[in-house]
């Protein structure tokens, strides 16, 4: 499946859903880096006027071999209750008990993902590009966001890593106009917002300015 594609797929999977329901969304796909053509890309744009590229991490390990990527989108579309993903008639009752439960996500909360599958790295997809993003406070309006599987505060991507993040970043940023410096991690939108940091995302291990310089 060539990148082509798999953006294609963000302009028409838009779902409308009803309140308290968690939507029907098609389920992630994938493609390995040698079936992604990069030279050929054409999308439509749409209504959203993406500005920046904010980079994160999962901050739990990949397994490398099945899919992490699922299992964060299951959570996530999920009713949750103190981290933890519970049913929704258990949802119903804490919410009876005036408990702060947390409704599911339209969608897992980036527009792309990567990660090992079966040890191969591999490009994953997530809320259309037509959809508010739901991953960085203050920036969901106007920010794709990527998520690489792995917690990054305690190694740092291989090359093969880099150079797939690296190209769908490049790809990303000719499509929206998206300049060099506009590409960031999740770390450094707090300095943007004026606000203390509160996460290391999307790892310490990740020299955003190195990252940067690989753009160019």
């Amino acid at each position: 499946m060539c990148l082509k594609t798999i953006l294609d797929m963000f302009m028409k999977s838009n779902t409308a859903v009803t309140p308290d329901v968690a939507p029907t969304v098609p389920q992630p796909q994938s493609a390995s880096i040698s079936n992604i053509n990069f030279n050929d890309i054409i999308i439509t744009k749409n209504s959203l006027k993406w500005e920046y590229i904010v980079l994160h991490h999962s901050w739990s390990p990949d397994n490398n071999v099945t899919s992490d990527w699922d299992g964060i989108k299951r959570y996530q579309m999920s009713w949750r209750y103190n981290d933890t993903a519970i049913s929704s008639d258990r949802a119903k009752a804490l919410i009876i008990q005036g408990k702060k439960v947390i409704a599911p996500d339209l969608d897992i909360a980036y527009n792309f993902g990567l990660e090992y599958v079966n040890k191969s790295f591999v490009y994953r997809i997530g809320r259309p590009l037509s959809m508010q993003g739901a991953h960085t406070i203050g920036f969901n309006y106007v920010s794709i966001g990527i998520c690489i599987i792995g917690n990054y505060d305690l190694v740092e991507p291989d090359i093969q890593q880099y150079d797939m993040l690296v190209k769908l970043c490049k790809e990303l940023q000719r499509l929206y106009n998206i300049p060099n410096n506009k590409v960031i991690g999740h770390r450094e939108t707090y300095a943007i917002r004026k606000v203390p940091i509160e996460k290391s995302c999307p790892g310490n291990k990740i020299n955003l300015d190195k990252f940067r310089g690989m753009l160019i």
